[in-house]
């Protein structure tokens, strides 16, 4: 069977929240799983999405106003949006299968093969068990970042986890990566227990 990620614009002149609540975004970012990676000039920071709400820990709203980016990601999509002009801009949801209840049609483009790859966030746990699912993740260089993971001892790490997705052969054989896509962060496996 021929696997596909498909591309579907929600639309060119959207604020955040408006392409965050679209119906083909509501299709797949629902559920606990679904994450921001948010961008301002003023921070980057992890959101969760939920209810239609961007919440931080506590579940305390958190401002969107101000973002250039974000993408929301989960299991099935991820939302990429960019700021154009006075709060609105460009949204392209991404996702291997078709959005239900939609108008929207995608741009397809055949998948050859995936690589599942991990990014490595800044600092360790802090050992805090919060009872709101985030964690606070400290570097001495850096300072602390919350995180939407649970359930992490002091010192343990946490990876932000991506596909890459590679394209049909070109006419000399050769592939090459077409999209990434954000899929979710998960704890860093402990190498010493591995190796036991």
């Amino acid at each position: 069977m021929n696997r596909q990620l498909h591309s579907y614009l929600i639309g060119d002149n959207l604020t955040l929240q408006e392409a965050a609540s679209s119906s083909a975004a509501a299709s797949f970012l629902q559920g606990d799983d679904s994450r921001a990676l948010l961008y301002s000039p003023q921070q980057c920071c992890f959101a969760r999405f939920r209810a239609g709400r961007f919440t931080g820990p506590g579940d305390r709203p958190v401002e969107t106003g101000s973002c250039f980016e974000a993408r929301l990601f989960g299991l099935e999509a991820e939302l990429r949006w960019l700021h154009t002009s006075e709060g609105r801009g460009r949204a392209v949801l991404l996702a291997e299968s078709l959005a239900d209840g939609t108008a929207l049609k995608p741009e397809s483009t055949s998948i050859l093969g995936e690589l599942k790859r991990r990014y490595l966030l800044w600092g360790e746990a802090m050992g805090e068990n919060r009872s709101d699912g985030w964690t606070c993740l400290a570097e001495r260089r850096i300072g602390e970042l919350l995180a939407p993971v649970s359930g992490l001892q002091r010192g343990e790490r946490v990876h932000l986890v991506t596909r890459e997705y590679m394209s049909e052969a070109d006419s000399h054989g050769n592939t090459s990566i077409f999209a990434e896509r954000l899929v979710g962060l998960e704890r860093l496996e402990n190498r010493r227990q591995d190796r036991e």
